[in-house]
């Protein structure tokens, strides 16, 4: 089966955690696990619980640049918008999952003075409502150098290769 650049990025980064590596091996090997599953090209979901079996939410590798970058692609909506900790939280919390993820998000809106105030991008206002879409860096964009621009074309590059991942979950537990 062939992967994508962007999940063997993530599937590259596992390895990094010493707790991952002997979950991923029981898994590969067929063990089962109470907390986790493991897709057929190796990312790691959290097992989703007997209410919402639809809601495996794709373990980010720990700390690094893809957790950075995810952070980063929820912090503000397609519109400009700074989310704020409950914006972030309710869209990371529909994807993603790891551990301490509620106190990193704090510390991401800590650190963002328009969060702090409620301001969306450029907006002196002070009036943001959140939003529901992630963030994938292919629209909204104004006035950013040609850096930011090369970084936000890959977070939209892992969105993608996110949702594809979360697609085959899906599949995989429809069954």
């Amino acid at each position: 089966m062939e992967v994508d650049e962007e999940t063997k990025r993530w599937l590259d980064e596992y390895p990094r955690d010493p707790e991952l590596v002997p979950l991923i091996t029981d898994l590969r090997s067929g063990g089962n696990n109470d907390d986790f599953i493991l897709s057929d090209v190796g990312l790691l979901y959290l097992r989703p619980d007997d209410q919402d079996p639809n809601g495996a939410a794709l373990l980010v590798p720990p700390n690094g640049v893809i957790r950075r970058e995810v952070l980063e692609d929820a912090h503000v909506d397609e519109e400009g918008k700074h989310l704020g900790y409950l914006g972030m939280a309710s869209q990371l919390g529909e994807v993603f999952w790891w551990v301490g993820m509620e106190e990193d998000i704090g510390l991401e809106i800590k650190k963002c003075v328009p969060c702090q105030k409620g301001q969306s991008a450029g907006d002196q206002t002070g009036v943001t409502d959140g939003g529901n879409d992630m963030y994938t860096g292919v629209t909204g964009w104004i006035g950013v150098d040609e850096d930011e621009k090369n970084e936000n074309a890959l977070a939209a590059d892992m969105a993608i290769a996110m949702r594809r991942a979360d697609e085959e979950v899906k599949k995989k537990w429809e069954a």
